[in-house]
């Protein structure tokens, strides 16, 4: 007779006959889960939403295959939220203006549910530590992050959170506008070197994951 049968349909979880009892077996890591959206145009009031959708993104753009949430039966304790634009746009590489414009004109606001506030700030604040140092001889060539290239320097949230495969994760990326300087236009995508206008950008959601063996 086995000594632990395994309860179905519940993860990491086992049934032991002699004493009646349920155990729950999980493994704990530190890692991120993660999500991508594109800008097409820094036109005041434009919003983005990570988490939302993760309609045919591949793994270097999401972790993610449900709406706002993280995987099914998994834990998050979130110490730290980053926010990367990426160093390659769909078939070329970014202009560094875009990426500039994209960190100083964006900001966050990211909540647990409706109304737990846990982030808000231009991006510049949101440093995901995935920055990229080292040398080039391509021409006209540049990589612009945000922070340094190191995850262990980039700055953790002031409070821990406890995130469920229950909480929906509402994160807003949003233009802003010039209007405080007395300006009336807003920037414009450049492109990347190949004319693509568009700029993608990921956020981060950084702590110690656990999740059920076998899920």
């Amino acid at each position: 007779m086995a000594s632990a049968v395994p309860v179905p349909e519940q993860p990491g979880r086992l049934y032991i006959p002699a004493t009646g009892s349920v155990v729950q077996q999980d493994q704990q890591y530190e890692g991120d889960f993660y999500d991508t959206v594109e800008f097409t145009t820094f036109a005041v009031g434009t919003s983005k939403l990570p988490f939302k959708d993760q309609t045919n993104k591949d793994l270097q753009f999401t972790n993610l295959t449900q709406t706002k949430r993280i995987p099914s039966y998994a834990k998050l304790k979130l110490q730290r939220l980053g926010v990367h634009v990426r160093q390659w746009d769909i078939t070329a590489r970014p202009s560094p203006e875009d990426v500039v414009c994209l960190y100083e004109m964006t900001s966050l606001r990211f909540t647990l549910g409706q109304t737990n506030l846990i982030a808000e700030g231009p991006l510049l604040v949101y440093s995901s530590g995935l920055g990229l140092t080292g040398v080039s001889t391509a021409n006209n060539f540049s990589v612009l992050s945000n922070g340094v290239a190191s995850q262990a320097a980039a700055p953790r949230l002031r409070e821990e959170s406890d995130i469920s495969d229950k909480i929906d994760l509402n994160c807003v990326l949003s233009v802003g506008s010039n209007a405080a300087w007395s300006a009336t236009t807003q920037p414009t995508i450049v492109g990347n070197l190949a004319g693509q206008a568009s700029i993608l950008c990921s956020v981060f959601l950084h702590g110690i994951i656990t999740r059920p063996l076998g899920s």
